[in-house]
């Protein structure tokens, strides 16, 4: 069943409502190479100028095409006739929604001369402690570079094994990244489930918690490698290994360097991808999306430095507990706590809790007539009797709502290609299409609440700064 995923979603015309065209998947299914058609590897040598973003275990995948760099599969910095053009750089994609690797993306891509078409950046250990929101928020940023570079294939990837099994943390994450890909008909290099079988294909060792060394647990048995034991096995084996890999075997490497190749030549044999430079953005009006860097951070207040990029609002005193952690806000008609940043947000998330009253407000770029109701900007709340939207000082009543309580709960509000979706504990309040021009406005956002005492934890903040 496993052999067969890869070969219905890419035939597929369109897997699932959203998908313009079906996903492109290297998975284990893909790494032999004689199934290529020597046009397509030569087309994607011609088409394609990668640059590549990895440490030390995305450097499996170049251990592996090293090994085999002879033709056709031959490669170099700046590449030639018949030689891919294939840049490294260093970092990756960090930890728990850090988007540095989006950044220098950006640079890249805007930088006067650049001629790279294809983008990749792997994981090192970010993907083992990853959170949901995390996840997500490479996911968006991914989707926010194709968007803002048409002509560029950014490919997505999965996190290296870490032998916590199908039931792990990993394991989840990366199910969450092949789903969105899936769904959303984009390029997979699946690094997870390439080093979780064997060139044989008959055991899936992820469940058999196997880790980056290729190393797996037998039921009842000493943990053994499955790369060694098949190399044992098949001493004719045909594969070019490398003398070495990072974090794991040859074999490994060899897999993955495979797989690459396969991915390239599959690209371009669905004209996937720019077939020529992309013009310089240097010289090009920047789109409104991309003004700025994007940035996130989660606030969890644990030291006194995340307080002070937030001020309060509407009443005196202090965003500081005495006990426990989070923002707390004070009673006002309203009372909010300010992020003192600029932004024009993509993303906010808040945990709180209502300890007075029965409100819980938030707002982004808003600003506020002389009898306290906010003339512009877009914001919401939640109150005893359910839960209202504004825009640009329009107040809309959202049928049947959730209400507020004086339970713990989680907020989330996202704008992406001029929608608005408003979340609490992840079910949908609202989805709003935004008046032209509303979702791209830059201004500060706010927390709190109207005439109620709140406790607010857990913040998360993602947008583009001016």
């Amino acid at each position: 069943m496993e052999k067969l995923l890869f070969a219905f979603v890419l035939s597929c015309v369109a897997f699932g409502a959203q998908a313009a065209r079906p996903a492109v998947v290297a998975d284990h299914t893909c790494t032999d190479l004689s199934k290529l058609k020597s046009e397509d590897i030569e087309k994607a040598k011609a088409q394609f100028r990668v640059w590549y973003g990895h440490t030390s275990h995305g450097s499996q995948i170049l251990s592996g095409m090293k090994a085999m760099a002879r033709a056709p599969f031959q490669y170099s910095r700046d590449g030639k006739p018949g030689v891919l053009s294939l840049r490294e750089v260093g970092g990756d994609l960090g930890h728990r929604g850090s988007l540095d690797w989006a950044n220098n993306t950006r640079a890249q891509l805007n930088a006067p001369g650049n001629d790279r078409n294809l983008v990749v950046w792997s994981w090192c250990g970010g993907a083992s402690d990853n959170t949901p929101e995390g996840v997500d928020t490479y996911l968006d940023a991914m989707a926010q570079l194709e968007q803002d570079f048409p002509g560029v294939t950014f490919v997505y990837m999965t996190g290296h094994l870490d032998g916590g099994g199908a039931d792990g943390l990993l394991n989840k994450n990366n199910e969450r990244i092949r789903k969105y890909c899936v769904e959303n008909g984009k390029v997979l290099f699946d690094f997870a489930d390439i080093e979780s079988f064997d060139p044989d294909g008959e055991t899936n060792f992820l469940k058999l918690r196997a880790d980056d060394a290729c190393n797996y647990q037998p039921p009842g048995g000493e943990r053994r490698n499955w790369a060694v034991d098949w190399l044992a096995r098949n001493p004719g084996h045909h594969f070019d290994l490398p003398s070495s890999a990072a974090h794991t075997q040859p074999l490994n490497g060899a897999l993955k360097g495979r797989a690459f190749w396969w991915l390239l030549a599959t690209l371009a044999s669905q004209d996937r991808g720019a077939a020529a430079p992309p013009p310089s953005r240097a010289s090009a009006p920047v789109p409104a999306k991309a003004a700025g860097p994007l940035f996130s951070r989660q606030y969890r207040f644990k030291s006194i430095n995340e307080y002070r990029d937030w001020s309060l609002k509407g009443v005196e005193g202090t965003l500081i507990p005495e006990t426990g952690g989070g923002l707390l806000v004070p009673r006002g008609n309203p009372a909010l706590a300010l992020y003192k940043d600029r932004l024009r947000v993509t993303k906010l998330r808040f945990t709180a809790t209502i300890e007075q009253g029965d409100h819980v407000n938030w707002y982004i770029d808003f600003q506020w007539d002389g009898d306290w109701k906010p003339a512009k900007g877009i914001g919401g709340v939640i109150r005893g009797d359910g839960a209202m939207l504004t825009l640009d000082g329009e107040v809309e009543r959202i049928p049947n709502s959730q209400k507020s309580d004086i339970m713990r709960h989680t907020y989330e509000v996202s704008i992406k290609d001029g929608v608005l979706l408003w979340k609490r504990d992840g079910k949908l309040i609202v989805r709003k299409e935004l008046p032209e021009g509303l979702a791209d406005r830059e201004g500060q956002l706010g927390v709190g609440a109207w005439g109620s005492l709140l406790r607010v934890e857990d913040i998360y903040v993602q947008g583009y700064r001016p």
